[in-house]
């Protein structure tokens, strides 16, 4: 660790007023690289579907997850076009997110961690009620995965300026081993069981870590490499935008993510 990193959490200013907020993941633009239907078909119907999680590290039953719904065809989509996500698929909220910093954790605070797991789907004839329990079921059986990776950490994981980036690290790789598996499985349904499904695209995460401007710079850094970017996004909790790349199924779809409060 440096000595810029060192120096802020051994000598952590006082505490400051807590930064709670609403905090918003938010899938804003879809861009059709790459149609999958041909253009006799009018292009593509694509929808955007969004997994929540949330969890506290070191403290047991605070993980949730949901599945977001709201669904909506985006029609007509063909190559080299742009459409805008509605509000009501695309945008995830977060209330009441505190993000920490060094003289928070020192007293023994816990940090939050916020994220989804979004997938691009390429509409077909599954019924909505298939796919609402699909997504349902996978955030579902996520939750106990998720939870025995991030509620055992202990305090002194979470302290320590010299074990938490490889706490960091190692919280990303926990977060996608225990979503991925688990929607990737769900995914399957929809193209060897129900007929002339949805094809699912692509998936990717977008994982954060509630810490204040004077850690992120740490957290950035720590997450920069622990996530490759064909599994998704991983940093700390700022305003930020991004594009990911959402590939599969003869299609390729980019998506303008922005993070907010």
């Amino acid at each position: 660790m440096d000595e810029k990193t060192n120096s802020v959490l051994a000598a952590p200013p006082a505490a400051a007023a807590a930064d709670t907020a609403t905090w918003f993941i938010d899938a804003n633009t879809l861009h059709c690289i790459d149609q999958q239907e041909t253009n006799l078909t009018h292009g593509d119907e694509v929808y955007v579907a969004s997994i929540r999680f949330r969890t506290t590290l070191g403290v047991a039953g605070s993980t949730s997850t949901a599945f977001t719904g709201g669904l909506v065809d985006i029609n007509d989509l063909n190559t080299g076009e742009s459409r805008t996500i509605p509000n009501s698929m695309g945008r995830v909220a977060f209330p009441n997110v505190t993000r920490l910093g060094a003289a928070e954790l020192l007293a023994g605070q816990h940090l939050q961690v916020i994220g989804t797991a979004t997938t691009v789907v390429e509409s077909d004839l599954s019924s909505n009620n298939l796919v609402n329990k699909l997504f349902t079921e996978a955030a579902d059986e996520v939750r106990p995965i998720l939870a025995a990776a991030t509620e055992g950490l202990s305090l002194a994981d979470l302290t320590d300026e010299d074990a938490l980036p490889g706490v960091f690290a190692q919280l990303v790789t926990d977060v996608n081993g225990a979503i991925q598996p688990t929607l990737l499985q769900k995914l399957k349904l929809f193209v060897t069981s129900f007929g002339d499904a949805d094809d699912p695209i692509d998936r990717k995460l977008n994982v954060f870590v509630a810490v204040d401007d004077a850690l992120a710079p740490l957290v950035d850094d720590t997450l920069g490499d622990a996530l490759d970017p064909s599994v998704g996004v991983a940093g700390a909790l700022r305003t930020r935008s991004y594009t990911q790349r959402f590939e599969g199924r003869g299609a390729i779809y980019d998506v303008d993510f922005s993070v907010s409060k």
